[in-house]
């Protein structure tokens, strides 16, 4: 599916979230805008799918419990040639909250950019979760603040190819 949300504003909800179960795809997006109480883009356990040349800019999360701009939890999937641009989130991660048991995430070919959260400015992995796997290949890290940096992890991480540019840990 195709998604297009701009200027969209809840205070107390996500911009979309999806029920678990389910095969889902979603290519082309743009979450361009939007000022959400919670994760803009949330995916629910136990689902297969694949985001791919999707645009999340100028987003902002105001709840300080919030994970991220695109949170994704048990699920096996694969995100590539997204934009994740000038978002901040007032918890985690401006960019992908990842947690889950016993699963494999792809990250390939995206950039984040001036992306501001407390924690993983871009990319945060759940320090709770166990056997969490992380590839990321092929990404830019640009001009992204955090406490804990561009990316955050404290799991199993495989950095391929990846450009680190300016961020900052506060």
């Amino acid at each position: 599916i195709s998604c297009y949300s701009q200027y969209s504003t809840s205070n107390d909800g996500y911009g979309v979230k999806i029920s678990k179960g389910i095969k889902f795809s979603l290519s082309n997006g743009r979450f361009v805008g939007n000022t959400f109480a919670k994760d803009i883009l949330q995916f629910a356990d136990d689902m297969t799918y694949m985001i791919s040349d999707t645009l999340f800019e100028s987003n902002e999360i105001k709840s300080s419990t919030v994970n991220g701009i695109l949170k994704v939890t048990n699920s096996n999937n694969i995100i590539q040639n997204c934009v994740f641009r000038d978002n901040a989130v007032n918890g985690d991660c401006a960019g992908i909250f990842i947690s889950g048991k016993g699963y494999s995430y792809t990250i390939a070919g995206c950039e984040f950019e001036s992306c501001k959260g407390a924690s993983g400015s871009a990319v945060r992995v759940d320090s709770r979760d166990t056997d969490v796997k992380l590839t990321l290949d092929g990404c830019v890290f640009i001009n992204n603040t955090s406490s804990d940096g561009a990316v955050y992890s404290t799991k199993e991480l495989t950095v391929k190819n990846c450009q680190f540019v300016n961020n900052t840990s506060t």
